[in-house]
């Protein structure tokens, strides 16, 4: 608040630069997304390499000792670090405007169609508000979240080595 860090501010896009502007935008769209679960995948990886380690020395890691230290603040910012990357991607997925899944969606809408869901975006974009505020969102945004973890936990375990 005192800073202005935290505002999401969108990124700037000239459109008429692109040949096909409805199927552009999408793509544009999923940049985003698709870079938070990149880095998501990354620190499930480093998850399932702390654990390698946890369980290859488990004398390192008796309870107290400065390796077991090091091992739980590692761990704990490897989890909080895939699952706000998770988070992040499911998130702006949600196809309402202004977030990333909205573009995507009505890429594949006609345009009159597209351009009467654009005209109430800010309603939606209150109502997404809302829908935060009261928790409504929480359980499937979880259930999605927790969905994607297992997915990259089983890509992460065809790794030979892990």
């Amino acid at each position: 608040l005192f800073f202005g860090f935290g505002f999401a501010k969108p990124v700037p896009i000239n459109v008429r630069h692109f040949k096909k502007p409805k199927r552009d935008m999408a793509l544009t769209a999923l940049a985003g997304p698709c870079a938070n679960l990149a880095l998501a995948l990354v620190g499930v990886l480093a998850e399932a390499i702390l654990e390698l380690v946890i369980e290859a020395n488990p004398d390192v890691i008796a309870a107290g000792s400065y390796g077991y230290w090091l091992l739980f603040v590692s761990y704990n910012f490897v989890y909080v670090f895939y699952m706000l990357n998770i988070g992040l991607a499911v998130f702006n997925m949600i196809p309402l405007p202004p977030l990333d899944g909205s573009r995507v969606l009505l890429a594949f809408l006609p345009r009159d169609l597209y351009f009467g869901v654009m005209k109430y975006e800010r309603h939606i974009m209150l109502a997404l508000f809302v829908l935060i505020w009261t928790g409504l969102l929480d359980t499937p945004l979880a259930f999605i979240m927790n969905t994607v973890y297992t997915a990259m936990r089983t890509v992460v375990s065809f790794i030979p080595f892990l």
